[in-house]
């Protein structure tokens, strides 16, 4: 989860090094991510979609928060953290 008004880079970084730990823990086998972005479509009908959030997130054995500044302030990422 992560909200996108924080910085890209900072978050792809603390991305990077969590899948990397998480890969050398289970003998090289990388994590297997939901991105929201890539998954949910971000168009006109985007609000709709999301109110399927809390079932994307309900199915997930793990979840990865990039909480930067803004990340409190944008609800869909506190629904993400109160569903899951």
């Amino acid at each position: 989860s992560h909200s996108w008004h924080d910085e890209r880079h900072a978050k792809w970084a603390a991305l990077a090094a969590w899948a990397q730990k998480w890969a050398e823990a289970r003998g090289g086998r990388s994590p297997l991510l939901w991105i929201d972005c890539a998954c949910v479509a971000q168009d006109s009908e985007v609000d709709q979609r999301l109110a399927m959030l809390p079932v994307y997130v309900g199915g997930c054995q793990e979840f990865v928060c990039l909480a930067g500044s803004s990340y409190v302030e944008r609800l869909w990422c506190i629904i993400e953290i109160f569903c899951f």
